[in-house]
């Protein structure tokens, strides 16, 4: 996360007035259909709000038409946006992160009715920079222009594919009058490749070589290479990269229907024995099979898809310690790509793979030692139901689990350990997108903790987590699996050090989803409130209009109310205080916030009174903060919650708890919150020293290291840009860790569901 600078202070008023530097509208460098463009981010670049460097492409063409944008870095990890130029800045309606496999990015988009498409090329995280390439394909679409066309029909065009297409008197000229239509090839580096075009309607003539700003740069042409007035180029792929093909006539004004195909020598599943989805293959190694370098045995199969497919390839055996690989055959050799030995438990392998752009799988059933042989089983199961931006293979140590099947397991001491000291076990989940589970962790040894998320590689995104949900020190957690990503069960006790044995199993549910309640709700005897009074005030009546437009207090009640079981009500209400508040009254149990509080974050955060999207999301996550901290209050009011230490510093803890669920906007909510309540001074007088909130800075610093610790990887900036000392830093992953779990176990007994 990169954190927004400060640029200016209100020293006149009792908070800190920090305004976020919003992002500037940068100049937009033209690319066009086909064309690869290489290029830096550099820290010269102008940043978004959360510090990230961008440089901004315009693309202008066809309304209607369908584009694919893909960003590629080997130097960080890449963030696409896209949307149309409002008011100098860029309305991103269409964003992506690891769309093209990796962290590279992919995006396909319609264009709008100006025919002009803005697209931003970003950094996921703040502070980054290196190289990377932006390609764009036409995938089609788009009404004839009405002046001079630019850009010709065609698309993007993939291995074994034939296309059918039509020169017509509208298709874009060379300046020899001949009419031609492009098509875009994604090739690796080595690969031979056949293109071959055909008509009866014309002479054809086909050009392949690469687009650099708009002009074309042949790289290889060919006449009448298949025969009669019929072309056909036979490639060796250079460098990798995105290639053009000019499906083209010989003669001027020629215009008729063709046909062109392309043929990749790596397509296909070259003479191996296949293998298909579901199906588990039984072999055995003997001394008459080939041997690698170290003498171990080998097969390969070959498994033809889609590509990005996920796959899950097994083997296992209960003669030899099984060894798996996946990759591709390139001229008749086995070139690897993922290795596995031990995935799937035991002695047997197992590895979680991504087809590539030919949709063809290579195999490698293998003996970990040499002279190794006996029975083996291979299978391929289907692990998502289609192309998703998954990592290629299993994290270490994790293995596979699926609905319906239930795994007994050990914690031990040598299993690896979280922040808090804690071991645990990864499970990769092998399902669907859109499948509906409930995960049960039961143990006699030791007090269960149930995390689901995402991982990549050993990065694990916790999404859902329980303590005590399967009755006694059980847990249980009910989860739907998303479009794409690998998600997994994480198996952890709720404290350091535990150890022993273990029963997970899955369960698949069935009918829809429970819908959240909405405000008001009952919870158990009470209800949340909420109430927006009119103010006699003029100066406030616009925020008050601005507040219900929000609907901040409603989406703030019906969360709550979907959370905790109340025994009285609760109200809250925007109202004007005759000071600059917010507050918790617990004689009528009820939150205020204050107008003269909203309006002081209007002048910090728009001090130029023109709203933005960005300010408005400033504002509002500031309000989110502020409103949590209250509500911290009020649940311990009401619900008679222990806490040991100053109350202040409790509600902190539970809004940063509760908005840390709510994802990248509570952990952008967190940060403005923190920042609106700072003092504008670091020097203090006696009395804020006894005052029963910690001091501004400190609770900044509290509530970074809480973020930090919660992801340190995703979180990185927040040190590496020294927002957050790294005497301090380095002890937050624990302190989150045993910060939430404790938080859930004191909210278990208040929880609405």
């Amino acid at each position: 996360m990169k954190l927004r600078r400060p640029i200016r202070s209100l020293l006149s008023l009792p908070l800190l007035a920090l305004l976020l530097l919003p992002a500037l509208a940068h100049a937009q460098k033209r690319i066009n259909a086909g064309q690869t463009v290489t290029a830096r981010l550099t820290d010269r670049d102008p940043t978004l709000s959360d510090g990230s460097h961008y440089q901004l492409y315009e693309y202008r063409g066809r309304a209607g038409e369908r584009l694919q944008i893909t960003m590629r870095s080997d130097d960080f990890d890449t963030y696409l946006g896209g949307g149309v130029m409002q008011g100098g800045s860029l309305n991103a309606s269409d964003t992506d992160d690891d769309g093209a496999g990796g962290t590279d990015s992919r995006l396909t988009v319609l264009v709008g009715a100006s025919g002009i498409y803005v697209i931003r090329a970003n950094s996921l995280s703040g502070g980054v920079t290196g190289e990377y390439t932006l390609l764009v394909y036409v995938l089609g679409g788009g009404a004839p222009a009405t002046s001079t066309p630019t850009q010709a029909a065609g698309g993007q065009i993939t291995a074994g594919q034939t296309v059918t297409g039509r020169l017509a008197a509208s298709t874009p000229t060379l300046g020899d009058g001949s009419h031609y239509e492009t098509y875009y090839y994604d090739a690796r580096a080595g690969e031979r490749i056949l293109v071959t075009m055909t008509s009866t309607d014309f002479d054809t003539y086909l050009r392949w070589g690469r687009e650099q700003g708009g002009s074309f740069e042949s790289l290889e042409f060919n006449d009448d290479g298949a025969g009669g007035t019929n072309s056909r180029l036979e490639i060796t792929v250079g460098s990798a990269g995105c290639y053009a093909i000019q499906a083209n006539s010989y003669g001027a004004d020629a215009t008729g229907a063709y046909t062109l195909a392309i043929q990749s020598e790596s397509g296909g599943t070259g003479g191996l024995p296949t293998i298909a989805i579901g199906q588990s293959v039984s072999g055995r190694f003997d001394s008459s099979d080939p041997v690698l370098g170290d003498n171990s045995h080998y097969e390969i199969y070959a498994y033809q898809g889609r590509s990005g497919e996920q796959v899950l390839v097994t083997m296992r055996s209960g003669d030899f310690d099984a060894y798996l690989a996946v990759g591709r055959m390139v001229g008749g050799s086995f070139e690897s790509s993922e290795i596995n030995d031990d995935g799937a438990g035991g002695t047997d392998s197992q590895i979680l793979a991504t087809l590539g752009a030919d949709g063809v799988l290579a195999i490698r059933a293998n003996t970990l030692r040499a002279g190794e042989t006996g029975a083996f089983t291979l299978s391929v199961a289907s692990a998502s139901g289609g192309p998703t931006t998954t990592p290629s293979n299993l994290p270490p140590g994790a293995r596979v689990v699926s609905a319906g099947q239930t795994v007994n397991g050990t914690l031990r001491a040598s299993d690896p350990i979280l922040a808090d000291s804690s071991h645990f076990n990864d499970y990769v989940y092998s399902g669907a997108p859109g499948d509906r589970v409930r995960i049960t962790l039961t143990s006699g040894d030791f007090d269960a903790y149930l995390r689901w998320g995402q991982i990549n590689g050993e990065r694990f995104t916790q999404d859902a987590y329980n303590d005590d949900g399967a009755g006694g020190t059980n847990a249980a957690v009910e989860a739907t699996v998303g479009g794409s990503g690998t998600y997994a069960v994480r198996v952890n006790s709720f404290s350091a050090g535990e150890t022993g044995a273990y029963t997970l199993a899955v369960e698949r549910l069935t009918g829809a989803a429970p819908t959240p309640a909405s405000a008001p709700v009952s919870g158990s005897a009470g209800k949340w409130h909420f109430t927006y009074v009119d103010s006699p005030n003029a100066e406030f009546r616009p925020l008050t209009q601005r507040a219900k437009q929000w609907g901040v207090l409603e989406t703030i009640a019906g969360d709550m109310a979907a959370r905790y079981l109340l025994p009285r009500d609760i109200d809250l209400a925007f109202d004007e205080c005759g000071m600059i508040n917010a507050f918790y009254n617990p004689n009528e149990t009820s939150i205020t916030f204050c107008y003269e509080l909203l309006a002081l974050l209007q002048d910090v955060f728009v001090p130029d009174g023109n709203w933005t999207q960005e300010d408005q999301d400033e504002v509002s996550g500031a309000i989110w903060f502020i409103m949590m901290h209250e509500v911290g209050h009020a649940l311990v009011d009401v619900l008679d919650l222990p806490i040991t230490g100053r109350e202040e510093d409790v509600a902190d803890q539970l809004a940063v708890v509760t908005l840390m669920e709510a994802g990248e906007k509570g952990v952008q909510a967190a940060y403005s919150g923190t920042l609106a309540i700072q003092l504008a001074t670091n020097q203090f007088e006696q009395l804020e020293f006894a005052d029963e909130h910690s001091l501004g800075p400190v609770r900044l610093f509290n509530v970074l290291c809480w973020i930090f610790g919660s992801d340190p990887t995703k979180y990185s900036p927040i040190v590496t840009d020294g927002h957050l000392p790294e005497d301090r830093a380095v002890r937050c992953p624990g302190e989150w860790d045993r910060m939430s779990k404790s938080w859930q176990r004191i909210l278990q007994p208040h929880l609405a569901q």
